[in-house]
């Protein structure tokens, strides 16, 4: 009898078991931002600029294959108001339209990720992410050594920083320093 129970209980747990196997997993999505730093040695040094001269900061970029952007990160310094939101803005580079804007609040020091409506976006197209504050990161390599565009991250091409200083929906012109970079704005890239 004891046998008969074990067998039954063992049956039950496998069956269960199996249920999670078959439930489709939704696809798992790539952070560009962070591989960039990595692959750049910009991850090994980083300095905070709080409550500097407000600046646009943004990063060009072109993906190897057709996907979505289904959520934009942030992380900036200080943030001493709560309830600010910081806009974020996915333009396409060739007609300088704002295709996605995203309001985050966000944390002193923490990492946010803010789902949006899925932004397709196609190979071989450059788009920038941009972001506006007073409050942010720059990254630099303990050599202080250059780095040279594009940098390849993954399934996107980082094609360079712009950046220029003012308040609002801006697009940023003043192009790419080679020896640093500005800005935690980053997003998640899911592939079709």
């Amino acid at each position: 009898m004891k046998n008969l129970i074990y067998i039954i209980f063992a049956g039950v747990f496998l069956l269960g078991c199996s249920k999670d196997e078959d439930t489709p997993q939704p696809p798992a999505g790539e952070n560009p931002l962070e591989t960039f730093l990595s692959v750049t040695g910009f991850n090994q040094n980083i300095y905070e600029y709080i409550d500097d001269k407000y600046y646009v900061f943004g990063m060009r970029f072109t993906p190897k294959v057709n996907g979505k952007i289904t959520d934009v990160t942030l992380k900036i310094p200080n943030n001493d108001n709560s309830t600010h939101l910081i806009s974020v803005n996915l333009w396409d580079v060739e007609t300088q339209e704002v295709l996605r804007t995203a309001s985050v609040l966000t944390l002193s020091n923490t990492g946010v990720k803010e789902s949006i409506e899925p932004l397709s976006v196609t190979k071989d197209k450059e788009y920038m992410i941009t972001f506006n504050t007073d409050d942010y990161y720059e990254h630099s390599r303990n050599d202080g050594e250059d780095i040279a565009y594009p940098v390849t991250a993954g399934n996107i091409i980082i094609n360079g920083l712009n950046f220029q200083s003012g308040q609002g929906e801006i697009f940023p012109t003043a192009n790419t320093p080679l020896d640093f970079y500005l800005g935690d704005c980053g997003f998640i890239f899911v592939k079709d």
